[in-house]
Formats: structure tokens, C-alpha cells, sequence
């Protein structure tokens, strides 16, 4: 899980920060995978290095929507609802965070990394280092 802040103006002109969680599952992660016929990493990869806009706004919609969510006070459950997801697509925060995530590619990375359960984010980030080398 990460929480990511978020920082926009909401349609009464008042400037806010806001604080969003964003969790993946592996169950959810093998659901991404078997949708999109290869693994989250190489699928994020290849459309990354195709440098096809319309195709990464539409992965990072994708992964942005399926790990948004709101955490339970006890800790136990993260919901993700429409009704909730919904909300967030409709709000400036989810613009702002677009944008940001569109225009920097390490915060993208990050955010995505972040979302993944602990045990899978050392693997990944070692992944991408090789790639970088």
C-alpha cells in the first residue's frame, strides 16, 4: 500500500492536500495479467518504451483505478466500491494526479511500485534496474 499526497484546486477555487491510498492484491495483480496477456511489469514496460500516449494514459487510468481505495479504521479491509472509485474519477485530486503521474515518470513508477504488496516491490525495482543497465 502507498499514500500518495496530492496537492489541487476542487471546483470551489479552494486549494487542498490530500492524502490517497492505492493497494494491488496478487490476486488483483493476476487479474491485470491474464487481462492483458503477460505480466504487469512487462506489460507496463512495453507500453512505456511503444511511447504511445493514448495507450499509457489508458494503462496508468487502468492501474490508478483498480488500486485506488479507502482503508478501513481497523485496518482490515481496503474498499473499493464503484461508488467510491466512482468519486475519485470524478474528482480534481484524481486530475491533479494524472497529470503529475503523466508528466514524471519516476513518480509514476514509484506510485506504481508502491501499490504492489511489500514482498513483490524488491523484485520489481530489481527488475528495473537490470532494464536500465
Amino acid at each position: 500500500m502507498i499514500k500518495k499526497t496530492v496537492k489541487y484546486t476542487d471546483f470551489n477555487g479552494v486549494e487542498r492536500s490530500e492524502d490517497l491510498l492505492f493497494n494491488l492484491t496478487k490476486t488483483e495483480l493476476n487479474n491485470l495479467n491474464f487481462k492483458h496477456h503477460g505480466t504487469y511489469s512487462e506489460q507496463l514496460q512495453a507500453i512505456v518504451d511503444s511511447k504511445d500516449i493514448r495507450l499509457i494514459t489508458e494503462l496508468f487510468n487502468e492501474i490508478i483505478t483498480r488500486g485506488y481505495g479507502i482503508k478501513s479504521e481497523d485496518g482490515r479491509n481496503f474498499r473499493k466500491s464503484p461508488e467510491i472509485i466512482d468519486d475519485f474519477v470524478s474528482s480534481a485530486a484524481y486530475d491533479a494526479l494524472m497529470i503529475e503521474i503523466l508528466n514524471n515518470e519516476e513518480e509514476a513508477a514509484n506510485l506504481f511500485i508502491g501499490m504492489l504488496p511489500s514482498d513483490l516491490q524488491a523484485e520489481v525495482r530489481k527488475e528495473m534496474q537490470k532494464e536500465a543497465k
